[in-house]
């Protein structure tokens, strides 16, 4: 059995002066560790007992504030605080770097040299102790703005790479796990689908793979559409500094400098002439009609939010509420 102990969503920590003073000495994921090995320990001992047949493994997060790893950096050379923090053989952490840019790779010595430092420490205690048990938790959505398209198509393969490096023995990767979505959630959740599988593969052949398949005549116009937004995203980082991140640690992704408005009519004018090219479609093959429209329609969502958002004192009151009818409703549709 793999089990977890692990804190929720909050980036706290016991502040009691026990383990404050266990903070100081061990930093709060030492602090950690050295619960979680214990707690491990007692269910090993009682599991010898009454399932001695039974595997055992106990995962932590390194999450919030017990991310950074409690070793020591001298010159690059990670160390643990003290031979209690090392994970016991039946103790494993998942690493869950949520404050950091997805734009590039997690392991980026200029744009992620803090989670790189991070990584790096916690391979260290385990490769200590020969300890297999790494496991990623990685992000792919801002959790502010589902609607948004999320920026890390370029750094998607490198992380899986990342983890392979580390030898890690799983990678779970959050998208909009909990509602329907746009911003083409299918098409990533097929392109990191296969890269686990197989992380040689090129994502952008697989991008073209499922495009071809998936919006099949409307293909070509989608994914002018997504490289549109790809370039997007590479000219915001360059001038803005803006980076894909999962919280709102960045800059708000919802604001005109992000979004001009003539960029949002470009795309959904390549929306529509995708959509254009599957009504060509709708007396000869009606049902295939129906489920490529629902797809292109489906990708409007993003580009509609953000006009609505951005720029909706351009519209007429009338024309504002039509438009707003329209997007609730596909929005319920979908």
């Amino acid at each position: 059995s793999r089990c977890m102990l692990g804190m929720e969503d909050s980036n706290t920590f016991c502040d009691c002066s026990k383990c404050s003073d266990e903070v100081k000495l061990y930093k709060e994921s030492g602090t950690q560790m050295r619960f979680v090995n214990k707690v491990a320990a007692d269910v090993q001992a009682w599991l010898d007992e009454n399932q001695p047949d039974r595997e055992f493994t106990l995962f932590t997060y390194a999450y919030f504030k017990t991310t950074t790893a409690p070793v020591k950096n001298e010159n690059g050379v990670y160390t643990e605080l003290d031979e209690s923090v090392l994970p016991a053989e039946n103790v494993g952490v998942m690493i869950a770097p949520l404050a950091y840019s997805y734009t590039t790779s997690l392991d980026d010595p200029e744009g992620n040299a803090g989670i790189r430092a991070t990584i790096e420490g916690w391979k260290a205690i385990h490769n200590k102790v020969n300890n297999p048990y790494i496991y990623f938790y990685l992000y792919g959505i801002n959790f502010g703005e589902y609607l948004v398209p999320f920026g890390d198509w370029s750094s998607l393969k490198e992380n899986y790479l990342m983890c392979q490096e580390a030898e890690s023995i799983g990678i779970f990767h959050l998208h909009a796990y909990n509602v329907q979505s746009s911003a083409f959630m299918e098409m990533r959740s097929y392109v990191a689908s296969q890269l686990m599988w197989d992380v040689n593969q090129s994502p952008d052949d697989l991008v073209r793979d499922f495009m071809d398949n998936y919006y099949k005549v409307a293909a070509p116009k989608i994914y002018e559409y997504y490289e549109m937004m790809r370039m997007r995203y590479a000219v915001i980082e360059e001038e803005m500094g803006y980076k894909a991140m999962p919280s709102f640690g960045n800059l708000d992704p919802v604001n005109k400098e992000i979004w001009p408005r003539n960029f949002l009519e470009k795309a959904l004018e390549l929306l529509d002439q995708a959509q254009a090219e599957v009504d060509k479609l709708k007396d000869t093959d009606p049902e295939m009609y129906k489920t490529l429209s629902d797809r292109v329609l489906k990708e409007t969502i993003s580009v509609r939010y953000l006009i609505l958002r951005l720029y909706n004192t351009s519209m007429t009151v009338q024309d504002l509420l039509a438009e707003i009818d329209s997007f609730e409703a596909d929005c319920a549709y979908f």
